[in-house]
């Protein structure tokens, strides 16, 4: 049963009018004037003012939402009435409640006018106006079926728009928002057009801006979340080098090394290439000092310039090597390469020193260099300082 609020006034002096009333009546005047009628229409509203923070939670079973948590409480708030009979009237009785709507497309409007208030006067002691705040209250039992059906129209939305799997929408969360309404009805007593205890009820929605203060939460599957998964490798390394030789075979060679938290763990991994390529799932095992280290060689094809970047992924975790870059000239040509060698090392020593200022100071230096053939080439190096042209020799690779 709907309750009765204390304090709400039970006789009150008339009121001075508001500017809308006052030219709703200057109105109402001006049409009563060629239809005689003595008397001004009744005004009524009410709405929700504020509402209280709520988030509804309702669970699943991976193939539909089944219940709301007992954590979800009660959907509170206050109720603002203003009824004022006007003119000639009084205030027979009135009713206000809380009422809202998800946002889904097959879900409608609930009601809850047995958690609103109301109050109903007796005759000789019925106010001109009602008016004020008052807080109510809707318990999960009255509103946990609703929210249960509200995220099964979600999912059906899902399936239907989306052409989501039950995977899929149980697995994640969904926020289903609601629209915020409070619902009423009066009764107001005067004489209209001769009519003596005339009876107008009224019942309509009224928004405002609280949507977002209380809203569903439909909970992914406890079943279907991912367990944390705990890493088994402690550490890994990938060494990789590129073999060619002058006939154009060549082959990647790759050495991989694992260090697992326990000895004898068996550890799946593979290789993978920058491109997205990847090799086949290797199973080994790690040995009593926890320690796994083997080499593997993959042939390359003749005829070209293989290069990129490869990496070791270990399965079923997240752990990797750094990447790691590679080149391999498979090409065959007798006269030149078609990569060009490489300077790998450039060094100096002293050969003469002078003295000046009491300072021992190299006055000649002799300066050499590696550089690592990939391939046959021939050409000339040239020693740059400065910016300065200093030397130039001749190199073959062979």
């Amino acid at each position: 049963m709907p309750s009765q609020p204390e304090g709400i006034p039970f006789s009150k002096p008339a009121r001075a009018m508001s500017r809308r009333r006052g030219l709703l009546a200057a109105a109402t005047l001006a049409a009563t004037v060629s239809a005689a009628v003595p008397a001004l229409a009744d005004d009524g509203h009410a709405f929700i003012s504020p509402l209280d923070p709520l988030t509804i939670r309702v669970l699943n079973n991976g193939e539909t939402y089944t219940m709301v948590t007992p954590s979800s409480g009660a959907i509170t708030g206050m109720l603002n009435v203003d009824f004022d009979s006007e003119i000639g009237g009084k205030v027979v009785s009135w009713h206000a409640w809380f009422s809202f709507k998800a946002d889904t497309s097959t879900s409608s409007k609930i009601q809850f006018p047995e958690h609103g208030l109301s109050a109903t006067y007796p005759s000789g002691d019925r106010p001109d106006v009602v008016e004020g705040d008052f807080p109510f209250s809707v318990p999960r039992d009255a509103y946990q079926a609703y929210a249960v059906q509200a995220c099964n129209a979600r999912a059906a939305d899902l399936r239907n728009t989306q052409g989501q799997s039950d995977e899929e929408i149980f697995a994640a969360e969904h926020i289903v928002n609601l629209n915020v309404y409070a619902d009423y009805t009066y009764e107001m007593s005067g004489a209209h057009a001769g009519h003596l205890n005339e009876i107008t009820e009224v019942s309509g929605p009224f928004m405002d801006g609280e949507v977002s203060r209380v809203h569903i939460l439909c909970a992914q599957a406890a079943s279907l979340v991912a367990t944390p998964l705990v890493p088994k490798v402690e550490f890994v390394d990938l060494k990789v080098a590129g073999s060619n030789n002058n006939t154009g075979a060549c082959s990647l060679s790759m050495v991989a090394s694992i260090r697992s938290k326990a000895p004898g763990t068996v550890v799946k991994f593979h290789f993978e290439h920058k491109d997205g390529n990847r090799s086949d799932t290797k199973t080994v095992g790690t040995s009593a000092s926890k320690l796994f280290q083997k080499g593997y060689e993959y042939p390359l094809q003749a005829g070209h310039v293989h290069s990129g970047q490869i990496r070791m992924v270990i399965e079923g975790e997240d752990t990797k090597s750094d990447w790691q870059d590679y080149e391999a000239n498979c090409a065959v040509n007798d006269f030149a390469t078609q990569l060009p060698p490489k300077a790998t090392t450039l060094n100096y020593f002293v050969k003469e020193e002078i003295r000046y200022q009491d300072r021992v100071c190299p006055s000649v230096i002799s300066v050499y260099g590696v550089i690592k053939g990939r391939g046959k080439s021939a050409g000339t190096v040239t020693l740059h300082a400065d910016g300065t042209h200093i030397a130039q020799k001749p190199f073959t690779v062979i």
